[in-house]
């Protein structure tokens, strides 16, 4: 208390004294600069008396609501002026095009159709501030750190942390502010030139007193062909939100429909497929915080739900034959109805790409079809099928034919569970080597005393897809989850990553043929948070967290390592530092997908061309997406799952597909959000194995396993 006040004092007969020397006459107009009549003048220097030529001068009205601005330079000789300053009272900042020298004067009074002269003033290294806050004593990052009447923002990290650099120094009321959390203020904060001052750590409590603001946005889609409403709004940004309550209206009274945790809710209003009925509805919605303290109703949004029966086209596909007359010849059998509408088309799609084989021309609610068709090469093929109603009204459907020793049909664009792993984990990495799929480290929930984290795991798992079984292969020499990991000559190289404590210099090696861990190898600098891929026996490793001379930092940059030779090569940056991302390999380009940089989720794509060494941008992603999955199956890129930043709790059970034709579309969603979880592709077939199913801190991990037929 007395440094603070000995500083006070300080700062005071400073200020004192530098008034005192430097604000000349107001209404002199003998004394240039600032001798004009609506001028305000004066000089600038540094601490040795030096003037400072080519520094900006900026003079603002005190109100903060006012956007006039009036601006100027210094000459060689440190003078400055004005022109056309009105009647007010304003603040002054001076500041060197590097921000290296600083100066501000407040309350100016400038008087109607006199000039001011300021005299000379001593321009100083600016300051700043450092400090922590904590959330009821747990970390998070975004916290906003502002002074009171300024500019100056900063906001925590993952540790809660800031730094407020380039402050002008002087005497200050700073502001933290967390969305659900209470407001604090600090008074009679000082900034000294040249200095980072500590303060100390600020603890904010959550606002249990005012109700959430009421969500926004509602809006819906209606599925017709399943009788489905599916309501989504802007998630309320309240950190002590405990639910959403969807209401529809009865006779003017809003009746409770149910609850969500998220901003999604879907209402079956036809339960009975069967059900002729027409509904309306008037969808509200209302946020609930951990107090139950109740928001405003939402905008209200207006439905009225056809039945299904009423206006579809059903399609059953009867057995598909082998005929093996001509080789891997098909027929495919088809029935479709309509209550009450007449199909007038049927159209066959085959081929790849598909292409139509056959168009029927039919005027009937309900009938069969049949398609002879001949696929030149074995594997997986679709087939789509479309009825044209006379209503104008295209429905659709569509299969898989797998051609073998024998004809299976498949529905495409499907989520199939696979048997589940033995130990569940998020944050874990897979990779499919010689027919199996390999799901290595990963984390498990932790409580510290303080908060819900994820322990590091050395569990190895091996899935063999010819008998679908899982065996535990020798746990990891080390453990560690947000690695990355590659394969080359039949060796899995699980690289970098973190443990509750320890970043990593290092990676292990795994011999599939031996089924040992070989000596790790280490890495030029520690990584976690990145993406691993191989071209031509060469690992490339993209982005994620890296340690330079500014610390731990997220990198832009590109690495090449050779395990052959161990060797590294910086072979260029990303255009924009990412991690928590995902890179894909298509026609040999490098597709770097997503994650964040700082705490915000991105939506870039840029490609990466490893021949040329040339990066470019890609078509963005459809929304912001980390701790997703990425493959390639069939030359299309599939992203699924993850969250939308560290800012928000938001999961993602989305999917979206990208191809050069249809840019990005969407897929078949998973069934629940999930992210953090370790991704794989094997013979067109795409592998989510773990992760976690629940928002941050809770999130739990899965022993999971799903698969996707594109």
């Amino acid at each position: 208390m007395k440094y603070v006040l000995s500083i006070l004092l300080l700062l005071f007969t400073v200020m004192c004294l530098w008034i005192d020397c430097s604000v000349g006459d107001p209404q002199s107009n003998n004394n240039p600069p600032g001798s004009g009549t609506e001028t305000v003048g004066g000089i600038l220097v540094d601490s040795t008396g030096t003037p400072v030529s080519e520094a900006a001068v900026h003079v603002r009205p005190v109100d903060p609501s006012s956007t006039i601005l009036y601006h100027g330079f210094t000459d060689d000789t440190g003078a400055y002026e004005i022109d056309s300053v009105k009647q007010g009272v304003y603040n002054l900042f001076g500041f060197t095009s590097d921000t290296s020298l600083l100066v501000k004067r407040d309350s100016i009074v400038k008087q109607d159709q006199i000039s001011l002269n300021l005299g000379v003033d001593t321009m100083v290294a600016p300051g700043g501030l450092f400090g922590r806050v904590l959330l009821d004593s747990v970390s998070k990052a975004g916290v906003k750190i502002y002074v009171h009447g300024y500019s100056y923002v900063a906001h925590t990290n993952d540790s809660g942390y800031y730094k407020m650099e380039n402050v002008y120094p002087g005497i200050y009321t700073l502001g933290y502010s967390y969305i659900g959390y209470r407001e604090e203020r600090d008074t009679g904060v000082v900034v000294l030139p040249a200095t980072i001052d500590t303060l100390p750590t600020k603890h904010l409590v959550l606002d249990t007193i005012n109700a959430p603001p009421a969500p926004k946005n509602l809006r819906l889609t209606y599925d017709t062909l399943s009788g489905v409403a599916t309501l989504v709004w802007d998630p309320v940004p309240v950190a002590d939100l405990n639910h959403y309550k969807v209401y529809h209206d009865s006779a003017g009274t809003p009746v409770l429909l149910g609850t969500a945790k998220q901003n999604l809710f879907v209402d079956s209003i036809f339960s009975n497929l069967l059900d002729t009925s027409s509904y309306e509805r008037v969808y509200q919605v209302v946020a609930v915080d951990n107090g139950n303290n109740a928001s405003l109703y939402s905008n209200p949004l207006d439905l009225v739900a056809l039945s299904p029966t009423l206006l579809r086209t059903y399609f059953t596909f009867a057995k598909v034959h082998d005929t093996l007359v001509n080789g891997q010849e098909v027929t495919l059998a088809l029935s479709y109805t309509n209550k009450t509408r007449l199909n007038t088309r049927i159209l066959w799609y085959c081929g790849n790409p598909l292409d139509t084989v056959r168009i029927d021309t039919i005027s009937d609610k309900s009938g069969t079809d049949t398609l002879v068709y001949a696929w030149q090469d074995s594997g997986y093929h679709t087939v789509r099928v479309e009825a044209l109603d006379n209503g104008g009204q295209v429905w659709c459907d569509s299969l898989r034919v797998r051609i073998l020793d024998s004809s299976q049909i498949y529905i495409p664009d499907t989520w199939r569970d696979v048997k589940a792993m033995t130990h569940k984990r998020r944050f874990n990495e897979a990779i499919c080597v010689n027919d199996a799929l390999y799901v290595l480290g990963g984390g498990e929930d932790f409580y510290n005393g303080i908060d819900i984290i994820p322990r590091a795991l050395t569990v190895a798992e091996k899935f063999t897809f010819a008998d679908s079984t899982w065996v535990a292969i020798d746990s990891m020499p080390t453990p560690r989850f947000t690695a990355a990991v590659a394969a080359v000559q039949k060796k899995i190289y699980v690289i970098g990553g973190r443990n509750l404590e320890t970043t990593h210099n290092t990676i292990d090696v795994y011999n599939t043929e031996t089924g040992n861990w070989e000596a790790p190898i280490t890495m030029p600098s520690i990584r976690y948070g990145h993406v691993a891929r191989v071209r031509q026996d060469t690992i490339f490793l993209f982005g994620g967290y890296k340690k330079d001379n500014n610390g731990l930092v997220i990198t832009a940059d590109i690495d090449a390592f050779v395990p052959a030779t161990n060797t590294w090569e910086l072979k260029r940056k990303m255009q924009t530092p990412r991690a928590y991302h995902q890179v894909v390999q298509m026609e040999n380009q490098f597709y770097i997908l997503g994650g964040i940089e700082n705490l915000e989720g991105l939506r870039s794509v840029e490609i990466y061309d490893p021949t040329t060494n040339h990066i470019s941008r890609g078509d963005p992603l459809r929304q912001a997406r980390m701790h997703f999955g990425a493959v390639v199956l069939n030359n299309e890129i599939y992203v699924v799952g993850g969250m939308v930043s560290l800012l928000s709790s938001e999961m993602l059970s989305s999917m979206d597909a990208f191809d050069k034709e249809k840019g990005w579309h969407e897929r078949k969603p998973l069934s629940k959000a999930r992210h953090s979880f370790g991704i794989c592709g094997y013979k067109g077939i795409l592998y989510v194995t773990g992760g976690a199913d629940k928002e941050f801190p809770y999130l739990g991990q899965l022993n999971t396993i799903l698969k996707y037929y594109p």
